[in-house]
């Protein structure tokens, strides 16, 4: 959502060119790389479930407000909303890595996170923005696509909070 639908939105909604837009990504990524780490240390002290659910939850809001940051056509705003977004994504990504190999037992770990991450990420990364795009295509509004971006965080949410009580935990 962040990467590729919310980076032509910028440029057929916000007013950017190629390189201001790209520019925006760019940044966004430091701060992405950034807030990956910060997840990754707080769930060395909290449970994992912690910083996830924050990120979901973050984005999960945030989306609403990323699009009309974009389409304000200031750059630092809409970069802003590029970083405020990928932020989000990066405290979930930071333990989501050993997050899911604590799922598997050892003879099938590489397997099972293998499989169920490739296909998910096939699933919903590849279908995302050919969705946002039709959502926002048949509204003429972003509010549907932050509402589809919102339901998906909510979705995971669940998978995770399912998981979460787990005391079974076959350290990676």
């Amino acid at each position: 959502m962040t990467t590729v639908f919310l980076l032509s939105f910028a440029r057929d909604f916000g007013g950017f060119d190629v390189g201001q837009a790209n520019s925006m990504v760019m940044i966004a990524a430091l701060f992405f790389l950034l807030f990956i780490f910060v997840g990754g240390l707080w769930s060395d002290s909290a449970p994992r479930w912690v910083p996830m659910s924050v990120g979901l939850g973050g984005f999960a809001v945030a989306v609403f407000v990323m699009f009309p940051m974009v389409e304000s056509g200031n750059f630092v705003l809409a970069t802003a909303a590029f970083v405020l977004g990928l932020a989000f994504v990066g405290l979930l990504y930071g333990p989501m890595r050993i997050y899911m190999a604590e799922l598997f037992a050892g003879g099938v770990r590489y397997t099972g996170v293998s499989f169920g991450y490739q296909t998910a990420s096939a699933i919903t990364g590849g279908l995302t923005p050919v969705f946002a795009v039709a959502l926002l295509e048949q509204t003429g509004s972003h509010i549907p696509v932050a509402g589809y971006a919102a339901v998906m965080m909510g979705i995971a949410f669940a998978g995770l909070m399912l998981q979460r009580n787990r005391t079974n935990w076959d350290k990676a």
